[in-house]
């Protein structure tokens, strides 16, 4: 055999033994990220997140591209409030993948959460750049503006949500409440009447709109709107207290009664129901049952002592023995 074919021969293993040996490094990184984000995923699943995000990051150091442990990192430092942290992650997802609105609206979200509003509405409008038809990028750039207290670009964007999606009734339900706080309840009224005509079995809608009603003082339509919830749902006690509530703004004291005493056969501890009760009797001058009930309430629910502190029908129960002892105990 010649020297010349013996070198060929040679040549060709070693560099069979090569590949062979980087074949076997590129599968043994891939097993090894693989494992890794298999054990991630499990502490992530018993909420050990810590340990979740140090197997991602592992996963990092073997593959600085790997989107999946990116995810996850950005994912669980928010989840633990770790927002500086997550906020990097994401950063980093977008470039990664800058036609994934999903993490600028995340990103816009946390710049948000840590008091930066500029950076927030920044990542908005570039989630916007990438999908301008984006009904939910709209719809947290106007819930941004709404807790911001600029309500005409609240309403803008839920307008824009609205023209690209007419049926997405939760952001109907998100521009009647700006709408209300604007003053503005015909509006209002309007976007909930919508609500409730596309979902007429969703008795959440009717809830928002009788709600509304009561705010603007149109409390005939708010009762017919609460019987409309209560034949969805007639056994939720608090939508009777509601209902008894409205009734005596309207001075039926015999409706308001009933629906109170319906509320407490429902629920015997319900505080709202004992509260507004308590309430009514004083206002009929019944102090005796008046101070009951308002024992009842404070025993179920302390918060209501403040409220009855500023109560302005109590004012004919305060020299009584047992509201004034209710007062002592409350206040040690």
């Amino acid at each position: 055999m010649s020297q010349g074919l013996v070198n060929l021969i040679f040549s060709f293993t070693l560099l069979a033994i090569i590949f062979g040996f980087a074949f076997q490094l590129i599968f043994s990184k891939k097993r090894n990220i693989r494992d890794l984000l298999r054990r991630g995923q499990g502490y992530r699943s018993r909420q050990t997140y810590d340990m979740a995000i140090g197997c991602y990051q592992r996963v990092i150091e073997l593959d600085a591209q790997n989107k999946t442990a990116m995810e996850n990192i950005a994912i669980l430092q928010a989840r633990c409030g770790r927002y500086e942290e997550a906020i990097e992650a994401y950063e980093t997802l977008t470039e990664f993948e800058p036609s994934d609105l999903r993490f600028f609206n995340e990103l816009a979200q946390l710049y948000e959460r840590i008091g930066n509003e500029e950076k927030a509405i920044e990542k908005f409008e570039a989630s916007l750049d990438v999908d301008a038809h984006s009904v939910a990028t709209y719809i947290h750039l106007g819930q941004l503006h709404q807790r911001a207290g600029r309500r005409d670009q609240a309403n803008d964007s839920y307008l824009q949500a609205i023209e690209l999606d007419p049926i997405r009734t939760d952001v109907r339900s998100y521009l009647a409440t700006s709408y209300l706080s604007q003053g503005e309840g015909e509006k209002a009224i309007e976007q909930y009447k919508i609500v409730v005509n596309t979902l007429p079995e969703d008795p959440q809608g009717y809830l928002q709109l009788a709600t509304a009603y009561n705010q603007l003082g149109r409390y005939e339509q708010a009762v017919e709107t609460y019987d409309k919830v209560l034949n969805l749902t007639p056994n939720v006690p608090d939508i009777h207290v509601e209902l008894g509530k409205t009734y005596y703004l309207l001075r039926d004291y015999d409706q308001a009664s009933n629906s109170f005493q319906i509320a407490l056969d429902l629920n015997p501890d319900c505080a709202s129901a004992q509260y507004n009760f308590s309430v009514l009797l004083a206002d009929q001058n019944d102090l005796e049952r008046s101070v009951q009930y308002l024992e009842l309430a404070f025993y179920n629910d302390s918060s209501f002592y403040s409220l009855a502190e500023v109560e302005p029908v109590f004012e004919s129960i305060r020299n009584h023995s047992e509201f004034a002892h209710f007062l002592v105990s409350n206040k040690s």
